[in-house]
């Protein structure tokens, strides 16, 4: 996912125990256990994922970020609720128009792409629009048919679809 609420949601979804992304699971592992390493708090990489997935589970995680965001002054009910989200005026599925393997999602096209719908700054004045992004539904390697979703866009714009998003080889 790229986009700020989008990125929240599935921020909220995976402390709740909900996220299924095998990969995504594997970096926030990596990178909250080294942290927990660096902090004094864990030698063992290993047992600090296994305490962070224990957290998860338990619901501590979650719990933990509500009081965050709540000593923070945020609104609390938008995590628990994350249906009150605003919605971006515009939401597309594109799809595939052929049988085969996405073989790229180039990265610098989705970033200017997700930039250029707002959701980052090209210089800091640029006002960040907090609602649109992408949400990925294929990876690189994923097999698709004919008109199944590739990825959704969500924008305030009308959209337009940008060359070179994703090249799909032809399954032979």
């Amino acid at each position: 996912m790229y986009g700020n609420s989008l990125e929240i949601i599935e921020t909220i979804q995976f402390l709740k125990g909900e996220q299924q992304a095998e990969d995504l699971k594997e970096i926030i592992l990596d990178l909250g256990a080294n942290m927990i390493k660096l902090a004094g708090l864990g030698n063992s990489i290993e047992e600090n994922k296994k305490k962070m997935l224990e957290n998860i589970a338990n619901g501590k995680a979650y719990q933990k970020f509500l009081q965050m965001v709540e000593r923070q002054g945020g609104d609390i009910t938008y995590l628990e609720d994350t249906t009150k989200f605003k919605k971006a005026t515009y939401i597309e599925n594109m799809v595939s128009n052929q049988q085969g393997i996405i073989k790229e999602l180039p990265a610098d096209v989705i970033a200017k792409y997700v930039c250029d719908l707002g959701a980052g700054r090209i210089k800091k004045e640029d006002s960040i629009d907090m609602d649109v992004g992408i949400v990925l539904n294929k990876k690189i390697g994923d097999k698709i048919e004919k008109g199944e979703t590739i990825l959704t866009i969500y924008s305030n714009k009308p959209i337009e679809l940008p060359k070179g998003l994703v090249i799909i080889e032809n399954i032979k």
